[in-house]
């Protein structure tokens, strides 16, 4: 599993992005776990009570918060970026799964919006999981447009391979968006391993299709007197 020590420098919360290996639980972690119906949007399901009512997940998010201690919040993501942040200040921490059309809808704002309750977002810090690398996302002028729409500044982060074909940086696009949103660089964390070209370690829908595997990245609170 891999983690940052930068991340969780005061040891607040546990979190992990989890390769083929750490499909399970680890046996030290809560064993309250919260899994989204992850539909590719940008909705943000606020965690107040533990268990949720099953029919509150049913609609479809892509991002959840919470300030429950001892729980575990999980996203599942197979070549899109898993984005786990925490708030200081709030005492909250949240998860995402970010793929391009959740990056283009917004979910990183609507999960930093509800994790901070629209407070200032200086002291918020975001740690970005393995996701599929520049080399090996290929986009058609479709994506780059609905991209470039928004703002001019998305088009660096698209290199044309030939055609109407393209190569898009989703850690370049995520990065943008979390200083854009007013998170500190210094606060910012990620993990630049390509999905994709690790077979080893990673699960790809790119590569592997339809029957392949999901990774797991998760984040919860620690209790307030450890």
């Amino acid at each position: 599993m891999i983690t940052f020590p930068g991340f969780n420098q005061d040891c607040r919360f546990f979190h992990g992005f989890g390769t083929k290996n750490d499909l399970q639980l680890p046996s030290h972690w809560p064993c309250s776990e919260v899994q989204l119906n992850q539909v590719h949007g940008a909705s943000v399901f606020d965690l107040k009570k533990f268990p949720p009512e099953v029919a509150d997940l049913s609609q479809g998010y892509d991002g959840v918060v919470t300030s429950l201690p001892e729980v575990v919040l999980t996203i599942k993501t197979a070549d899109c970026l898993p984005v786990l942040f925490y708030s200081e200040a709030n005492q909250r921490v949240g998860a995402c799964h970010a793929g391009w059309r959740g990056l283009r809808l917004g979910i990183l704002q609507a999960t930093l919006q509800s994790l901070t309750a629209n407070k200032a977002i200086g002291g918020v810090r975001a740690a970005i999981g393995p996701g599929i690398g520049a080399d090996h996302f290929e986009v058609g002028d479709e994506v780059v447009s609905a991209f470039v729409g928004l703002d001019l500044g998305f088009q660096a982060y698209f290199k044309s391979c030939g055609g109407e074909k393209y190569r898009g940086d989703l850690y370049g696009i995520a990065k943008r968006i979390l200083l854009q949103a007013g998170l500190d660089q210094n606060k910012i964390f990620f993990e630049p391993r390509c999905t994709f070209c690790d077979p080893l370690s990673f699960h790809s829908y790119r590569r592997d299709g339809k029957s392949g595997g999901r990774n797991f990245s998760r984040i919860g609170l620690l209790p307030a007197h450890l």
